[in-house]
């Protein structure tokens, strides 16, 4: 009987070695992994790098995929700088700048910004304002368009979320009801 727990033991720690050589030879090539990607990366950070140099600068000559990618590490840039090794920071950094101070990108980029601010907007004004047919009021195609038809929509707007946060309370204020009237049957607490 001794002799068979023995052995089991044995097995048992001869299978955890090998599972601990199984882990680490996983960790590795995880770590292998993580390298070579790190390393593409840097190589095609420094693709772009030489590009942009390449243009001295002017970034108009760069293609599509390579605005993308300056203005992607641009915007990314500042949250991962902290976590980046030495050599691929200043790649980083070389091409963040190089975006940073490039007026037509920057002028672009803020065109592009507003233009997506003014289709959001659009989309709000259409929703209150099918909110406010939908609820009896029919504005005429000139008052639509005018000053009282914005105000009477936003007024709508501001009664509807009055309303939802009024409805929040009384739901908030009939469960503490039934918490409370609960708890008494289980002795108050």
């Amino acid at each position: 009987m001794a002799h068979a727990k023995l052995e089991w033991l044995e097995k048992l720690k001869k299978n955890h070695a090998g599972n601990a050589q199984v882990e680490i030879r996983r960790k590795k090539g995880e770590e292998a992994a993580e390298q070579k990607k790190a390393l593409a990366r840097l190589e095609l950070l420094q693709k772009l790098q030489a590009s942009v140099e390449s243009n001295e600068g002017d970034l108009s000559g760069l293609s599509y995929l390579e605005i993308n990618a300056l203005v992607e590490n641009m915007q990314n840039f500042p949250g991962l700088a902290e976590s980046l090794n030495p050599e691929e920071y200043a790649v980083r950094e070389k091409l963040y700048k190089a975006a940073f101070f490039d007026r037509n990108l920057q002028a672009g980029l803020q065109a592009q910004y507003a233009a997506s601010q003014a289709k959001q907007a659009t989309v709000q004004t259409d929703l209150l304002n099918k909110l406010n047919i939908a609820v009896g009021n029919k504005p005429s195609g000139s008052a639509a368009k005018g000053s009282n038809a914005a105000m009477n929509t936003a007024l709508l707007g501001g009664a509807a979320a009055l309303m939802k946060l009024n409805q929040i309370s009384q739901d908030t204020a009939d469960i503490s009801e039934e918490i409370s009237d609960l708890s008494e049957g289980f002795g108050g607490f």
